[in-house]
């Protein structure tokens, strides 16, 4: 899956690589912006009871919530730049009724941020619409809370992990300065928790809506 990853990620920077001395490229410079959205947590139990899918063994996710970010990017000659990206993606929750994760009765609450750095495509389209993508490699921070009904709080740590992020959208030019973009941005499958062997990841994504500011 990983080799697929990394092919499909080549042919997108080979795609946008073919705008070159179209006519509607965009000047080089600095660009900044924020976007809210939705996050999604698809959790994946990668040692536990066999790799068990989450509902089989009594877990219940929340999947879903509401993300924010922060940018800043360079666009070298209106084909490729690079971008610096800080998102707040979000809380995740497992309840653990059954206690497999060692949380009889309890819960299990992460938050996961992101700082990363990406280098970026365009494809312009006409001359107000462009399709965008980036590659990069992204630092997660998860905090993570598990408590017990019988023993309160039995697990507390944050931890980081570094995961490559693959990311598609579109741009609309609204002026010289201003522009929106909506982005699909693939995160990878971190840790969100370890505790005494039972790990469990989750495949995390961000749907975003932002609003640039070109200088």
């Amino acid at each position: 899956m990983k080799a697929g990853y990394f092919f499909a990620s080549g042919l997108l920077l080979a795609s946008l690589g073919l705008a070159r001395g179209m006519a509607y490229a965009q000047e080089p410079g600095w660009y900044a912006g924020a976007g809210i959205g939705r996050s999604t947590f698809n959790v994946h139990l990668d040692h536990l009871l066999g790799g068990s899918s989450p509902g089989s063994i009594g877990l219940k996710e929340n999947r879903h919530d509401a993300g924010w970010k922060f940018l800043s990017g360079y666009r070298f000659d209106g084909r490729f730049g690079m971008e610096v990206e800080y998102a707040n993606l979000g809380d995740y929750a497992l309840s653990d009724p059954a206690g497999v994760l060692g949380t009889p009765g309890g819960r299990i609450d992460g938050g996961i941020s992101s700082f990363t750095a990406s280098i970026t495509g365009r494809l312009p389209i006409n001359d107000k619409w462009s399709a965008t993508g980036r590659i990069g490699v992204s630092r997660l921070v998860v905090d993570v809370d598990a408590t017990s009904v019988s023993r309160g709080k039995v697990y507390g740590k944050d931890h980081a992990s570094l995961a490559p992020v693959l990311a598609a959208g579109a741009d609309y030019k609204l002026d010289s300065a201003w522009s929106l973009r909506a982005e699909y941005a693939y995160f990878g499958k971190p840790r969100v928790f370890h505790d005494a062997g039972e790990r469990v990841r989750a495949n995390i994504s961000l749907l975003s809506f932002n609003i640039l500011y070109s200088f």
